[in-house]
């Protein structure tokens, strides 16, 4: 077995480390697994994972690693509730405006960037003759599904997702949050997507 490392200035990871480490994240942190696909011998691989994990120049990548995978999760959630927040509070007033029986839909310049990503087809269909006419249609994304999933990702229906945590300690265990740390990470959120994060 390979002795205790020490942290070095300027170090770089093996490729073999490489492999270990990128493994490591994809798999669900399990380091014997990770460590038998970087090249280690299914009889030490768990030696081998536990000397790569505690090793001092590796943890400072691992640690960079995870912080970056949970940068684009977090902002890949963001991007995903201001989505469904846009078509939940979709309103055809914005495209549209009518009365008896006219309706005049605004132009394209006049629809703000919210509206917009909540639509999902404008069609025009014209017919010629004696008096041309044009039938223009606008459809929305489906409203009804994204409440469904606004409700779920707040907790108020079943099948929620539930967001893993891993102590340091026992990286391969993970427990959901508690109702009250998932209250707070939505209200994080919340304040994200609307810029109010500190």
């Amino acid at each position: 077995m390979a002795k205790k490392a020490s942290k070095k200035k300027g170090w770089k990871p093996t490729n073999r480390q490489k492999v270990f480490i990128e493994t490591y994240l994809s798999n669900g942190f399990n380091g014997t697994k990770a460590a038998i696909v970087a090249g280690y011998s299914e009889k030490t691989a768990r030696q081998h994972a536990a000397w790569l994990l505690s090793n001092p120049n590796i943890k400072p990548v691992l640690e960079r690693r995870v912080r970056e995978l949970l940068s684009d999760t977090e902002s890949m959630t963001i991007k995903w509730l201001k989505q469904v927040n846009n078509i939940c509070e979709f309103d055809i007033r914005k495209v549209a405006s009518w009365e008896e029986d006219e309706l005049v839909f605004k132009s394209s310049d006049e629809i703000d960037d919210e509206t917009a990503l909540a639509i999902s087809e404008i069609s025009c269909v014209r017919t010629g003759g004696k008096n041309p006419t044009s039938n223009m249609k606008i459809k929305a994304l489906d409203k009804n599904r994204a409440l469904e999933m606004k409700a779920k990702f707040l907790g108020i229906i079943g099948d929620g997702f539930a967001v893993a945590e891993r102590s340091e300690e026992h990286l391969e265990e993970s427990d959901a949050q508690s109702p009250a740390q998932r209250r707070e990470r939505i209200a994080e959120l919340y304040r994200q997507l609307n810029g109010k994060a500190d």
